[in-house]
């Protein structure tokens, strides 16, 4: 989304689009981007990690699956070679409570890849370490990077409050 990509109306829309299909609405009836820091994306996009084709794959058997594996590598005889077991082992995040280790969880009300079920399932499993679980009201995916309102939603008045209370430890 380099300035001159999605410059011209027509085009703007179909990035929009992209985008909204791809991170969501930021409302249940319909897609707007009144929140949109508009003068960010360039910035965001010019700075995009990508990801690697196995990482895509793991995320749609995440998709698909109803637990929590690490990646499924195709055959049995891959899979114990990886990992010594035909099927992936699941991810054991109960294991965070042991190890002590406090967790701030942060999700948005409309974030469709992070959606409120599976947030609520990873609290549950991670149990005692979550010492916050935070919601917010119509929020995606993309809002906690350029929301406009971001700073005043989470930043200032939630996040560095939560963090000051370890780095003062």
């Amino acid at each position: 989304w380099a300035p001159g990509v999605c410059a011209a109306p027509i085009i703007d829309d179909l990035c929009s689009d992209a985008l909204f299909l791809i991170c969501g609405c930021n409302s249940p009836t319909s897609c707007d981007v009144h929140n949109w820091d508009y003068e960010r994306v360039p910035i965001y996009a010019a700075h995009v990690g990508g990801a690697s084709v196995q990482d895509l794959i793991h995320f749609a058997q995440l998709i698909l699956s109803d637990a929590l594996p690490y990646y499924d590598y195709g055959s049995e005889e891959e899979n114990r070679r990886h990992y010594g077991s035909n099927h992936p082992p699941l991810y054991q995040l109960s294991r965070a409570a042991t190890a002590g280790v406090p967790i701030g969880m942060f999700s948005g009300s409309l974030d469709t890849f992070a959606d409120t079920a599976d947030v609520q399932r990873a609290v549950e499993e991670l149990g005692s370490s979550v010492e916050m679980n935070h919601i917010i009201e119509g929020y995606t995916h993309l809002d906690f990077i350029w929301a406009k309102n971001v700073a005043t939603k989470l930043y200032t008045t939630v996040l560095i409050p939560f963090l000051d209370n370890y780095s003062k430890q």
